[in-house]
This record gives C-alpha cells, sequence and structure tokens, in this order.
C-alpha cells in the first residue's frame, strides 16, 4: 500500500486542495506523515490524535492517493493547524523581534522560547509573528501522544 510521492505542481491551492494524487508504479511504501511545499500530508492515525486532544479545531482534507492504473493506493488529509498563537516570551528569546513589523527574525546563534502561558494548553500552533515559519509548534503532550499511537517524526 502506499507510493512514492511524486512532484506537485506549485503549491497546494489551500480553497481545493487536490482531491487525489497519481503516485505512479506500485511497491514503494509511503512514509506516514510528511511535509509538502509548507502543507501537511498526514495520515489517519495522525488526524485521530489531533482529534482527540484538539476535537473540531483544525482542518483535514481528505486525499486519495492513486497508482497510475487509478486503484486506490492509500487515502491520507492535508492537515492544516488552525491555531495562531503569539506564543514567544519577548524576555528569553533570543532572536530579535522587530516591532515595526511585528514580526521575529531569526539570528544565528539564537533561540526561541515559548510562553506557556500565552499558550494557554493547546497542543498545535502556529506563531503568526514567526516570518517565513510555516511549521507548527506541538507541546509534550502532542509529541507523547503521537509516539504512543506510533506516529514517528514529531519533534
Amino acid at each position: 500500500m502506499g507510493g512514492q510521492i511524486g512532484h506537485l505542481p506549485g503549491r497546494p491551492d489551500r480553497s481545493h486542495p487536490p482531491a487525489h494524487e497519481d503516485k505512479g508504479g506500485r511497491g514503494k511504501i509511503m512514509p506516514a506523515d510528511l511535509m509538502m511545499h509548507n502543507s501537511f500530508f498526514v495520515s489517519g492515525k495522525f488526524r485521530e490524535v489531533v482529534e482527540k486532544l484538539e476535537p473540531g479545531l483544525h482542518q483535514f482534507v481528505p486525499v486519495e492517493l492513486l497508482w497510475k492504473d487509478g486503484s486506490h493506493a492509500a487515502s491520507y488529509f492535508w492537515f492544516y493547524p488552525c491555531n495562531r498563537i503569539d506564543g514567544m516570551d519577548r524576555e528569553q528569546t533570543t532572536h530579535e523581534f522587530r516591532e515595526k513589523s511585528g514580526l521575529w527574525m531569526n539570528r544565528p546563534g539564537g533561540s526561541y522560547v515559548v510562553n506557556l502561558q500565552r499558550v494557554g494548553g493547546r497542543n498545535v500552533w502556529i506563531d503568526p509573528r514567526m516570518s517565513g515559519f510555516d511549521l507548527p509548534f506541538v507541546s509534550e503532550t502532542f509529541k507523547l501522544a503521537m509516539s504512543e499511537a506510533g506516529v514517528r517524526g514529531i519533534g
């Protein structure tokens, strides 16, 4: 089951993500969860964990993977994290915060420190003040739940 990820033409249109992708020949195993073009392509197991922790909050768009002959290869989801939290600790983060733009600027050797009070117990979020950083932040609770579910690669 599964297939090798093929090239997707450009970044998926978030208002109309592809409903199916042609994966070519059989034989290669698809990783359970991965990122493509700053969008997350995830398994049903990943979705189950997210829905258990934060039910009804995030967006999952189903995608059917097809072999070249049109037969079903696998079912996945585009995952769009919907929590937007200005969660950095402005006292302890050593990257530069630019007041004029309202964005953090990545500096070599700097570190980001999350303010857990600002995050307020959420498990998956994107910080809208991170310039060019589309990866979500995740809680320790989220990482543990994913590990217990057998989903690997959650950092």
